[in-house]
């Protein structure tokens, strides 16, 4: 994996990106809930659009914020003008997805908008594949985990050691248990 090895001495050489950004990266990796996922690699992309004043601090660049996501993802997570009503905004201050939000992955879009600046703007090269599947995993090797609730059957006590028994093959394939998605009670999840 030459490419991806180069790609990483070259981040690591770059002092345009700040240490932060590797920080909420690597949390935002091994993090399995989609939202704090999320919210991790927006400040990990935040910290790269931020650039120097002239008193020594950083301040976010909309241009370079635009540059690193493109117009039309900037605008659906940071917003034009007046951000309240923006995804960003709404999950920092404890509102969590709506219908509104669709279902659009956030996470693979970042993701994948993410490669292409490093590819355009920093490498100038194509050193990382845009096409990665299913990234970015967690700890546990999956890009998210099962997100549903269990309901014993009349005859089924729930408890953990029981379930986990039947769960072999997966949660479809519990005969003492009814699986309940999330994503049949709320389409963001």
């Amino acid at each position: 994996m030459e490419p991806e090895q180069k790609a990483v001495e070259l981040l690591l050489e770059d002092k345009t990106i700040p240490d932060e950004f590797f920080y909420y990266w690597n949390d935002a990796l091994n993090s399995s809930g989609y939202a704090a996922k999320l919210l991790l690699m927006l400040a990990g992309v935040e910290m790269v659009s931020k650039v120097p004043n002239k008193r020594g601090h950083r301040n976010r660049d909309p241009k370079k914020l635009e540059m690193v996501l493109g117009p039309k993802l900037k605008k659906e997570l940071w917003g034009v003008g007046n951000a309240n009503n923006a995804l960003r905004s709404r999950l920092v201050h404890g509102e969590y997805f709506n219908q509104k939000d669709g279902n659009t992955n956030h996470v693979e879009s970042l993701q994948h908008r993410l490669i292409a600046y490093l590819n355009e703007d920093i490498f100038k090269e194509d050193l990382l594949d845009a096409r990665i599947v299913d990234a970015p995993r967690g700890l546990d090797g999956v890009r998210i985990l099962e997100r549903a609730f269990l309901r014993a059957r009349p005859d089924a006590l729930l408890h953990l050691p029981n379930i986990m028994a039947e769960a072999v093959d997966g949660v479809d394939h519990l005969p003492s248990y009814e699986t309940l998605r999330f994503a049949d009670y709320h389409d963001s999840f």
